[in-house]
């Protein structure tokens, strides 16, 4: 029997944004009738367009588990553990009625102090409103149409502010979603959410709902250092068992699973509570692939003291981002069978492509909404092979395939959306034919077209290509550090590369599989692997209208129904850049003049546990900077040796001077 299920667990508010994208796309491939809709699933989840005599390319199983709710009605529901803060959640708890065995009116504590007989005073949060997407979407069940609503979130362009040439200032919405849960679509079973801390846990500072300033603190415990997070896994373990009552009765009900997909937060707590999960069942499912996509969320510079209490409350949240980041990539590193690190892109920095920007010129990177689209679209695009129907892929040969120098876990998520298909101004015909045309036969476009350039099709393919990588985006690229020549390597000098192309259009198939074979001409064989899926990438109403018109104007455009995506996981040497990033971390930590605890580092022997590291991350420096012809791919002069490495630390130790008091 081959390989079918996957269990996806995700960790944190980032996290669970762009494991909202994820499920709402899995929802949108349902292609059932009205009359035979599953439970949990409305009208709106299937395409107006939809054949329903076609096979389905989508195994939806390996996904999905059916069920029964509580009063016995049969679902349909993701195999996915979700964790997040109590706050967090938001309205699902009222989303999520499929799996509430009382009905809305009922209210279970008043009626229970009835029966008390004594005056009660009953003490109670207040309660989440829901978003008004999720009103929307009850007119739609109701057959209702609310109308669009592409233009009600974005601001008017400003097209004095520029960048650079022909590139405007980042758009920025009015960021109407609160919430993940304000804009989902898929009801989740009830042993899918866990919360993490009750009621008295809160969000990072500076994250998306938490406090803006220490003004704004109202006196709940922070969840904001990879220590903490981990040490929360013991007591969320003693109190809820998560591993026994949600993750393994997941697991139980598949017959034979691929592996575990997980998404986490590594910029707060939740990466040291995901990466202690992820070891726990390293060990419980040595077997299994474990795939771990890490999302990184705010900012990790250091501001100027211009505002002095503004730029020690930045600077601190920086320096704790920092260092969450560092210790969730090592922990990462060790366990998973292949990391993937994920960066929102900075509008005004350098990318693979300097066209990138091109067609998603409606996007707000600092909304977590918008943001997690962008990632969730490649991530989902990239892993399509492991729940097609007819698939050929699993977790575990993904990551055979890209890993197989195997010292190279860490591995770049990138790909353009939307995908633009190169026009021929003169297209290739039959050689008869042209021979015709060229005494004057055929129709008058032709023969006045005479003499033009016959375009050949391996030749559109190759000049289709050349436009993807203009376009390129590489999610994995630190958010800081990358220069343009460096970024050149990503797509010229990689290990390993398997690339998705999807695109419902057959009669662009031809031409499509062409631009895939071009993009994989630098892999070497056989590391090299495209796909091309006849499924375009769905737009439902919670995807945000991102895009702009192709021709650079960045002009507005109506939020189409589906698009052209191609994406791909590689490994490369552009990754040594992410563990310089990670070296420079520990170099100031180490040699700084703040104690360690200004880093969320309270362990003992938290000095010692950084040296390891760096020895650590030199190692992985040096795996990732030999290129395919055995050259030196990082330019790197700044690594330290073991003998300099041993005298710098005999200096820290005599300096005479106790930092981590």
């Amino acid at each position: 029997m081959s390989q079918k299920e996957i269990i996806y667990l995700s960790f944190g508010s980032f996290s669970n944004h762009i494991s909202t994208h994820f499920w709402n796309q899995q929802q949108s491939y349902f292609t059932y009738d009205q009359s035979d809709l599953a439970s949990g699933s409305t009208s709106r989840d299937t395409p107006h367009d939809a054949n329903d005599d076609d096979e389905p390319l989508i195994d939806h199983d390996v996904s999905f588990q059916a069920g029964q709710t509580l009063s016995g009605q049969d679902t349909y529901s993701p195999r996915a553990v979700l964790f997040e803060t109590q706050h967090e959640f938001g309205a699902l708890s009222r989303l999520s009625a499929l799996y509430d065995s009382f009905g809305a009116h009922e209210n279970v504590a008043l009626d229970s102090l009835q029966s008390w007989g004594a005056e009660a005073q009953v003490i109670a949060a207040e309660r989440t409103r829901t978003s008004v997407y999720q009103h929307r979407l009850e007119l739609e069940d109701q057959g209702v149409d609310p109308g669009s609503s592409d233009d009600d979130d974005v601001d008017p362009i400003d097209g004095s502010t520029v960048l650079a040439p022909g590139v405007p200032r980042q758009r920025k919405t009015k960021r109407p979603h609160r919430f993940w849960s304000d804009y989902a679509r898929t009801p989740f079973h009830a042993k899918s959410l866990v919360s993490v801390g009750g009621e008295l846990m809160a969000p990072m500072p500076g994250s998306y709902n938490a406090a803006a300033s220490p003004a704004d603190a109202d006196g709940r415990t922070r969840f904001e250092t990879f220590s903490q997070g981990s040490r929360h896994f013991t007591e969320l373990e003693a109190q809820h068992e998560v591993l026994d009552t949600n993750i393994r009765w997941f697991a139980e009900d598949a017959d034979q699973l691929q592996g575990l997909q997980y998404t986490l937060n590594t910029s707060d707590a939740f990466g040291g509570l995901g990466t202690t999960y992820l070891k726990h069942l390293l060990d419980e499912y040595p077997k299994l692939a474990h795939f771990v996509f890490a999302a990184a969320w705010g900012s990790t510079v250091s501001t100027p003291d211009d505002d002095a209490e503004h730029a020690a409350w930045a600077n601190r949240l920086a320096r704790l981002r920092r260092m969450n980041e560092l210790q969730a990539l090592v922990a990462c590193m060790e366990a998973g069978t292949l990391v993937v690190p994920l960066s929102v892109p900075r509008w005004d920095g350098a990318q693979v492509g300097s066209d990138w920007r091109r067609g998603i010129g409606r996007v707000d990177l600092g909304d977590m909404h918008h943001a997690a689209a962008l990632v969730s679209a490649h991530l989902e695009t990239a892993t399509l092979g492991t729940r097609l129907k007819a698939r050929s892929e699993t977790l575990g040969s993904l990551a055979a395939r890209l890993n197989w120098r195997r010292d190279t876990k860490l591995v770049h998520l990138g790909g353009v959306l939307p995908l633009a298909y190169p026009s021929s101004s003169a297209s290739a015909i039959d050689p008869v034919d042209a021979l015709l045309q060229s005494y004057g036969y055929g129709d008058a476009r032709t023969r006045n077209a005479r003499g033009a350039p016959v375009e050949s099709a391996s030749e559109l393919a190759k000049r289709g290509s050349e436009a993807v990588r203009a376009s390129w985006l590489d999610l994995s690229l630190p958010s800081t550090g990358a220069k343009a020549t460096q970024l050149q390597r990503t797509l010229t000098h990689p290990y390993a590369h398997t690339a998705v192309l999807r695109n419902t259009h057959l009669d662009s198939a031809r031409l499509g599989l062409g631009m895939l074979d071009a993009l994989l001409t630098h892999s070497p064989a056989p590391f090299a692997h495209g796909v091309y899926v006849p499924l375009s990438y769905n737009l439902p109403s919670s995807f945000p209208n991102l895009f702009s018109a192709l021709d650079g104007s960045y002009a507005s455009v109506r939020r189409p129904e589906t698009v052209p995506v191609v994406s791909s996981l590689m490994t490369t040497p552009s990754s040594v850049l992410r563990f310089k990033q990670a070296r420079e971390t520990v170099r100031e930590a180490l040699h700084g003049h703040l104690p360690l605890q200004a880093y969320g580092l309270d362990a003992e022997d938290a000095r010692d546990a950084l040296k390891e590291t760096r020895e650590l991350v030199e190692g992985w420096i040096d795996a990732y900077s030999v290129d395919n012809g055995g050259g030196d791919a990082s330019g790197d002069d700044e690594a330290m040796g073991t003998d300099e490495e041993y005298e710098v630390d005999q200096k820290d130790d005599q300096d005479g001077l106790d930092w981590d008091l």
